[in-house]
């Protein structure tokens, strides 16, 4: 276990909930051969863990407990949850079969998917799925004992849009985008091991560990289940289908509620709708996933549409927000303080539309401004806890209303209209939700009843084991409006705020939805109540009446007598009153344990290495280097303070002199910069020559002679990196020193005697700098970057040592040069209109620039090159595989066309998303799920010292200039369900022709022009 200070607490009690799940768990998965190191860590105010086999098992714990947003997630610790997850994780990724074994015992702990870890070769889909089962099935809490996937299922059925096994294997922002594999896999897993039983689902992974052809899932299914996966798919479908079209027909035979008005369409995300004071225009957050996520401003009572909304500024992370009194907008946002940790802080959305974040490093989770100005009621991160505090405007801390306690997480503070209460809502340990009303002092020194300012009145409204989303207040100040899954389904309830403790019958259900209503607001004249409605596409604003003010003042806010109270929010399942789980009295139990320094030694040592191969070095169709065979191997220590790289090629056959490797180490201990060393050497053939006296000699002697070169380096370097959400500054240092040995080599390798250079060996030292910065940013449904702008910066100065004074400087001679490359990029989205319609996203211009200079007695023409970047080839149909594109790409022309010691390049892309596709081919490890088309245009030329081989022959000139242009199909992608890849294939058309001299045919100084064909390229990821 492996810890940072602050956190010692959290950590033991994590280890015991690890070993807790270990022997839970017992039957699941392979244990491995070694202990699992977890690492407890309160760097990022987010929530999450993380599972790596790979070189040994490790399990990564964020510490923050996520009480708030929509999918809050029933849990009686969470701890015991996310550890739990993670185990499961580790002991599925452990499974193998007899191949993998072998491959173990030969390779070590290879990260080879198959046959070594199998479970890397599954879907996403099925990780995560049977993890989500098992972390409810072996708690009282975890997601299936929510009411939210339950909730996404039905909303999409209901549409006509059950997913098929083909795309739920995939990966598409089609909601619930990034959601897919646990609101799909979870319950179908889960499915699976209330029908066939728990025993079949280990049954169905031990299998497909086991199994050679890893992509035979259907067959797996069979064995274990007795019918394909795809057929219980689609019957489990059929039947979540079924129970979705009578939960709606039960609730519109009931008609205990009116149905709820849609305000929004599009929305995709959202959520927090808060009325202005004064006028009640709304504020609300939406993150579409084709515009970026914004506080947007509509009109008096939610009134309008998309195109009369007002953004008001950009969002890192959708967050409730807040109205001052002043008009200004509170909300809290995830930032960076620095290249690891990101804390939450306060920001301020001024009256005039500035955004100014207040606080730096308080780790403000949520607030809530004061009716009368100058306070905030807020939520504090602690480590695995929160604190319940006021905070001054300025973001100085006033009082603390409640201490960290992790038997206690506070979340969504509201002040009442008389800024005397704040209703919240109160997660305890042992998984009871509670709606709290908390009494606050008028003034920081007043104390009532014999008690401090620091010991307030808390009232409960409302409690059981049904997660809580929200509170909200009605104009009168005596009732309070919250979002509940105690019917198991998300719904809407008031409560009277002035009583300590509510019976059940005085609370009253508003809502009766088939899908989830989140984060209630009440409208000023308490006619409606606003809340964010689960639909087929995601969270759009809806509302539903109140009544009028008479009839309130009289009855009360209305709604009707609550539904049942589901049984899955009974502890453990039992009848009755809901009670608390088993953590309720548990959730400080800890291991005991020795603490001592950190040291990363025992997760450095070798665990795993793999195979490594290189091609024979041929120029002109001759053998000059002999192929390689070698190996390579890296570690990372459980913090990833420390990492080694280690690459080993030796020679098969011939004179056996290309020996190669490469050995790396970074180290992170001063955070900021990442230093690194480095050694290696390397071979490369350069080019063939004519021999001496060629013709070939009697003895028949090749013509010909090769030229190789054997470079050794060291070096050093500093990477500093300044992260933002919006925004990245990157810098890279490095000095190296290069020992250069040019070899005269006979055909087969062997050296010549035939020839030899005056200088074979040379020196250099060399500095290098790279400048970045980024303001690139991508939304979900475009597969390219749609905002924003990068600029790089490359320096560098290279100087040959050991030269005698006569021959610095001298062309040719003096290979010491510097130079400098610019390159610039930027994206611009071309509106929104039609996009919610289309299912598509914004076309984007996207428009790159660079230029380059190169000084020194080394630099000519083959210091900076233009081409290249796809086509040109000479494949058939001219089709070619691009590699990754040069600086000064042309499209259309081989890389290398031409160069100089000046180079400029420029381009333009118009990116047009087609379709939304989401389509596999069964259980088949493919899918494709977007296609984009583009129009470009290329432009790049050299000046000064020019030279290079066009791609019409080599030695002839070429003009200075290149450009083309031409069209591209995309297609974003997962093959053998890994992450997304993007897959383009276009033509190019060059359009500037080659100023050819002395060609065949011509005259003495004659010149004519010639153009080369048109091209067939594919490439993978865009050009820029």
């Amino acid at each position: 276990m492996v810890f940072h200070e602050g956190v010692e607490e959290v950590a033991f009690r994590a280890a015991e909930r690890g070993e807790r799940a270990m022997a839970r768990l017992e039957g699941f998965g392979a244990r491995p051969g070694e202990r699992i190191q977890l690492v407890v860590t309160d760097h990022v105010d987010l929530s999450n863990g993380f599972a790596r086999a790979s070189p040994y098992p490790r399990i990564i714990i964020w510490a923050r407990p996520p009480v708030e947003g929509p999918g809050a997630i029933p849990f009686d610790d969470w701890l015991e949850l996310v550890v739990t997850h993670e185990v499961v994780h580790i002991l599925h990724l452990e499974l193998t079969g007899p191949l993998g074994r072998a491959g173990r015992l030969l390779l070590g702990r290879a990260p080879l998917a198959w046959p070594n870890f199998p479970a890397f070769a599954l879907p996403t889909w099925a990780v995560e799925g049977v993890a989500v089962h098992s972390e409810s099935a072996g708690t009282d809490g975890g997601r299936m004992h929510g009411a939210r996937f339950d909730a996404i299922l039905r909303a999409r059925v209901l549409a006509g849009e059950g997913e098929r096994i083909d795309q739920v294997m995939g990966s598409s922002p089609v909601f619930p985008g990034g959601e897919r594999p646990y609101a799909w896999g979870g319950p179908f897993f889960h499915h699976l091991a209330e029908t066939e039983g728990e025993d079949a689902v280990g049954d169905f992974f031990r299998r497909q560990a086991r199994r050679i052809n890893p992509l035979r899932l259907n067959a797996t299914a069979r064995e274990a289940f007795g019918r394909p996966l795809d057929a219980l798919h689609a019957t489990w479908i059929a039947e979540l289908e079924r129970d979705a079209r009578e939960l709606e027909e039960v609730v519109r035979s009931r008609a205990l509620a009116p149905a709820p008005e849609l305000l929004t369409a599009g929305a995709r995300v959202g959520l927090y709708p808060v009325f202005r004071p004064g006028d009640g225009a709304m504020a609300w957050v939406r993150s579409d996933g084709r515009t970026e996520a914004s506080v947007v401003l509509r009109g008096a009572g939610g009134e309008g549409d998309r195109a009369e909304d007002r953004v008001l500024g950009p969002l890192h992370m959708a967050s409730p927000l807040s109205w001052g009194a002043d008009g200004s907008l509170w909300t809290a946002q995830p930032e960076y303080v620095d290249r690891y940790r990101i804390r939450s802080d306060l920001w301020r959305f001024a009256p005039d539309g500035g955004r100014h974040q207040v606080t730096r490093g308080l780790r403000v989770a949520m607030a809530d401004a004061h009716p009368e100005g100058g306070l905030l009621a807020a939520v504090l991160e602690e480590a695995g806890s929160h604190r319940l505090v006021l905070i001054s405007e300025e973001g100085d801390l006033v009082r603390t209303l409640a201490e960290a306690d992790p038997g206690v997480h506070w979340a969504h503070p509201r002040w009442s209209p008389d800024g005397t209460r704040l209703a919240l809502t109160r997660w305890t340990a042992g998984g009871n939700w509670a709606v709290a009303i908390v009494e606050v002092t008028p003034q920081e020194g007043a104390a009532g009843a014999g008690r401090t300012p620091a010991e307030p009145v808390i009232r409960i409204v409302s409690e059981g084991r049904a997660p809580v989303h929200g509170t909200a207040w009605m104009p009168d100040g005596m009732h309070v409006v919250w979002s509940s899954e105690r019917s198991g389904v998300a719904n809407l309830y008031v409560g009277t705020a002035g009583a300590d403790g509510f019976p059940a019958s005085g609370i009253r259900q508003l809502s009766d939805l088939v899908t989830a209503g989140v984060f209630p607001t009440v409208a000023p004249d308490g006619r409606h109540v606003l809340f964010s409605l689960l639909t087929a596409d995601g969270w759009e604003l809806a509302r539903l009446p109140l009544g009028e003010a008479e009839t309130r003042a009289v009855a009360g806010p209305g709604g009707f007598t609550p539904l049942p109270l589901a049984p899955r929010h009974h502890a453990h399942g039992g009848e009755g009153d809901p009670a608390a789980g088993a953590m309720a009295d548990g959730h400080l139990g800890r291991l005991e344990g020795e603490v001592r320094p950190w040291s990363p030694i025992s997760t450095l040592r070798p665990r795993h290495w793999l195979p490594a191969a290189q091609a024979a070095g041929t120029l002109g169709g001759a053998r000059v280097l002999a192929p390689t065979l070698g190996f390579e191997s890296w570690a990372a220590d459980a913090v990833d303070r420390n990492r080694w790289d280690l690459r080993v090629d030796f020679p098969l056959g011939g004179p056996g002199r290309r020996w190669e490797g490469a050995a790396s180490w970074a180290w992170a201990g001063l955070g900021n910069p990442v230093l690194g060393a480095s050694v290696g050497q390397r071979w490369d053939a350069l080019s063939r020559v004519q021999a001496p006296g060629s013709p070939a000699a009697a003895d028949g002697a090749s013509p010909f002679l090769y030229l190789a070169s054997r470079e050794r380096s060291a070096g050093v370097s500093a990477s500093l990196l300044r992260p933002r959400f919006r925004s990245s500054h990157r810098a890279l240092l490095d000095l190296s020193g290069i020992r250069q040995e040019i070899q005269v080599l006979e055909e087969g390798g062997s050296l010549s005697n035939r020839a030899a250079l005056a200088r074979p060996v040379r020196e250099f030292v060399q500095l290098g700098a790279t400048l970045a910065r980024t303001t690139a940013r991508s939304h979900a449904f475009h597969p390219s970057p749609q905002q924003g702008s990068q600029v790089t910066l490359r320096l560098r100065a290279r100087q040959e040592t050991g030269l005698p004074d006569s021959l610095r400087g001298v062309a040719g001679r003096d290979a010491s040069l510097a130079d400098a490359v610019l390159s610039l990029r930027s994206f611009h989205s071309l509106g929104d209109r039609g996009i919610a319609a289309s299912g598509g996203a914004p076309p984007v211009l996207a428009l790159r620039g660079a230029a380059g200079a190169a000084e020194g007695p080394g630099a000519g023409a083959a210091t900076l090159r233009v081409g290249g970047g796809g086509g040109g080839g000479g494949g058939p149909l001219g089709a070619t595989w691009d590699r990754i594109p040069g600086v000064f790409q042309v499209r259309g022309y081989e890389a290398g066309t031409r160069g100089g010691d000046r180079a400029w390049g420029a381009g333009a892309e118009l990116r047009v998303p087609l379709a939304i596709v989401h389509r596999g081919a069964g259980v088949l490890p493919v899918h494709a799920d977007r296609i984009a088309g583009s129009l470009w245009g290329d432009a790049a030329g050299v000046a000064g010292t020019v030279g290079g081989a066009s791609a019409l022959g080599e030695g002839e000139s070429a003009g200075r200039t290149l450009a083309s242009m031409g069209a591209e199909i995309a297609v974003v992608h997962s093959l053998l369900f890994q992450s997304q890849a993007l897959l383009r294939v276009g033509v190019a058309v060059p359009l500037q022709g080659m100023h050819l001299s002395g060609v065949a045919g011509g005259g003495a100084g004659e010149t004519s022009w010639k153009r080369p064909g048109a091209s067939v390229y594919a490439a993978m990821g865009w050009s820029f």
